[in-house]
C-alpha cells in the first residue's frame, strides 16, 4: 500500500476542520468539512476492513465471482489503491 499508513485524525478549531496524517496537517476546505475530514481519516480503517471483508467472501465462495458484494468491494479496493 502506497498511502501513509494510520492512524489518520481529524482535527477541529470549533469552525474549521482539518485531517491530521502522518504528522501533516491537510485543510479540508470544501462543503460539509466535518463529514468529509471524518470520512477521509477513516479511509486506511476502511480500506483494512474491505480487504478483510473480499478475503472473507472469497474464502466462503459465497456467489463467485457474480457475487455484487465482492465485486463492490473489489472495486472500492482498485480504486483507493490507484489501479
Amino acid at each position: 500500500d502506497k498511502h501513509t499508513p494510520a492512524p489518520w485524525r481529524t482535527v477541529t478549531d470549533g469552525i474549521s476542520h482539518w485531517v491530521e496524517i502522518g504528522g501533516k496537517i491537510v485543510m479540508v476546505t470544501k462543503d460539509n468539512a466535518e463529514a468529509n475530514a471524518t470520512l477521509i481519516a477513516a479511509a486506511p480503517e476502511l480500506l483494512d476492513a474491505c480487504i478483510a471483508a473480499e478475503d472473507l467472501l472469497r474464502e466462503l465462495e459465497t456467489g463467485g465471482a457474480e457475487n455484487p458484494e465482492l465485486q463492490l468491494l473489489q472495486k472500492a479496493i482498485a480504486k483507493a489503491k490507484g489501479v
